[in-house]
């Protein structure tokens, strides 16, 4: 069913469809850090939560022109929150459990490389192959950020300092606009100055690409 059929049959005008999307020019909730003192845990809570309630909104919504928006919010709010862990939080992890940063990066890995393939195309958006493999990526997301929670942060609350907590989030939230924006597998995931030095190159090219793919508006992000 197209997007126009649908909106007929809610008795919408055509324009109603794209409400609360916008292009690719307003920035990503996940670029902006959290107001107040920087704050590791909270920061990446944030970027879990507002990921759940993207996945909720999008399993839900029956308008595919509003689905494309989400799903492109949730390709570069993980490339972005996958660029900010590998680079602000897990070398400072690696000190603290050397075995759950690895953990914790191989599921990163998982991840990308399934969004990368949907990215990339090569499935059909909304096709039932496409759909089963974003299910597939978002369960595996809800099972990393459910072991951060329970696991990771709670570590970081026993062992470290509130300044020490502190200054992982500036380094996090110093990152956030610097991330790329899409997913990209031939980056150096094990070396974070290099991964940093290598996203600078492709950040240019994402927002290129981003111009011409529609998002939510921030204001109808759930937080």
């Amino acid at each position: 069913m197209t997007d126009q059929v649908e909106a007929e049959e809610a008795g919408l005008e055509p324009e109603e469809i794209s409400s609360g999307v916008t292009d690719g020019q307003e920035p990503s909730i996940f670029q902006m850090p959290l107001d107040g003192e920087p704050n590791a845990i909270q920061t990446l809570r944030r970027d879990h939560d507002v990921m759940r309630n993207l996945w909720i909104e999008y399993t839900s919504s029956t308008n595919n022109n509003r689905r494309d928006a989400i799903l492109n919010e949730i390709i570069r709010g993980i490339s972005i929150h996958d660029s900010i862990e590998l680079c602000g939080l897990y070398p400072e992890i690696e000190r603290l459990n050397k075995d759950l940063a690895k953990h914790s990066k191989e599921e990163h890995h998982e991840v990308r490389s399934i969004l990368a393939k949907l990215d990339g195309g090569e499935y059909e958006r909304f096709s039932a192959e496409f759909d089963m493999n974003f299910e597939k990526m978002m369960k595996n997301m809800d099972k990393h950020m459910l072991e951060e929670e329970t696991e990771l942060f709670v570590q970081m609350e026993d062992k470290l300092s509130a300044n020490e907590i502190r200054k992982i989030g500036e380094k996090i939230d110093q990152l956030r606009k610097k991330a790329p924006t899409h997913p990209h597998l031939e980056a150096p995931e094990n070396d974070p100055e290099k991964l940093q030095k290598v996203a600078k190159q492709m950040l240019p090219k994402d927002l290129e690409l981003d111009q011409h793919r529609k998002f939510l508006a921030l204001n109808e992000i759930k937080v």
